[in-house]
């Protein structure tokens, strides 16, 4: 397994990209959009490297979530 430790952000952004979709352009709140391509990331990356760590963020104190890291993920 690799050393590289990446956010499911980052890797939903290329996800996004790939299909012609910019990160930038989806909503921040409620953020349902950028909750679809974190789910399609999750989804290829359990699919394609089941051995990669997903540990999920934490609920902040105003209610918004730290980044979900990803360990051992290299496309």
């Amino acid at each position: 397994m690799g050393s590289k430790i990446r956010t499911l952000d980052e890797i939903a952004r290329h996800l996004a990209a790939d299909r012609g979709v910019s990160w930038e352009s989806l909503n921040d709140h409620p953020g349902y959009a950028k909750n679809i391509w974190r789910g399609e990331a999750q989804l290829m990356i359990c699919a394609v490297k089941p051995d990669v760590i997903i540990i999920p963020g934490k609920t902040r104190w105003d209610g918004s979530m730290s980044d979900t890291l990803v360990l051992g993920y290299e496309p």
